[in-house]
C-alpha cells in the first residue's frame, strides 16, 4: 500500500510541475482529459495504473528532451562549422581577387614587354616574367574554394 501511495504521489508531483496541457497528456496516456485536470486540482487521485502511465509518460518526455538537447547541440556545432567555412570561403575569395588582379597586371606587363621585344634586335633575347606560378596559385585557391563549398553542402 505504501508503494502505491509513493507511486501516486510521484505521478501527482510530475503532473503538477508539468506545463504540458491535459489534452496532450490525455492523448498520449489514454487517460481522460477531465481526470488529468482533476488530478492537478487535487479533486481526485489517480489509480495505480494511471499513476504508472503518467510516470512512464513523463519519463519518455525526459528522454525526448535529452534527444532534443543532443540534436540542438549538433545543430549548433554544425552552425559553427558553417560559420568557419564561410569565413574561410570569404578569405579564399579575397585571395583569388588579389591573385586575379596580379595576374591581369602581369599579363599587361608581359604584353608590353612582348611589344618591346618585337622592336628590339632578335639577337638580344631575354626571358619574359612567367605568369604560370600565379596562375597555378589561382587554380589552387579555386580548388580550395570548391572543397569548402562541397563541405558546406554536406
Amino acid at each position: 500500500m505504501k508503494r502505491d501511495e509513493n507511486l501516486i504521489k510521484k505521478a501527482l508531483e510530475l503532473l503538477k510541475q508539468s506545463e504540458i496541457t491535459a489534452y496532450k497528456i490525455a492523448k498520449s496516456t489514454n487517460i481522460h482529459e477531465t481526470s488529468i485536470t482533476n488530478y492537478r486540482k487535487g479533486i481526485t487521485t489517480p489509480t495505480r495504473a494511471n499513476a504508472t502511465a503518467l510516470i512512464n509518460y513523463f519519463d519518455s518526455c525526459k528522454k525526448d528532451n535529452k534527444e532534443n538537447v543532443n540534436l540542438i547541440d549538433k545543430i549548433e556545432q554544425q552552425a559553427e562549422i558553417i560559420g568557419t567555412l564561410k569565413n574561410e570561403n570569404k578569405n579564399l575569395n579575397e585571395k583569388i581577387t588579389v591573385l586575379q588582379s596580379e595576374l591581369e597586371r602581369i599579363k599587361k606587363e608581359n604584353a608590353g614587354l612582348r611589344n618591346k621585344l618585337h622592336s628590339v634586335d632578335t639577337n638580344n633575347v631575354f626571358e619574359l616574367p612567367k605568369t604560370t606560378e600565379i596562375h597555378e596559385a589561382l587554380v589552387q585557391l579555386i580548388k580550395e574554394q570548391t572543397k569548402l563549398k562541397n563541405k558546406r553542402n554536406v
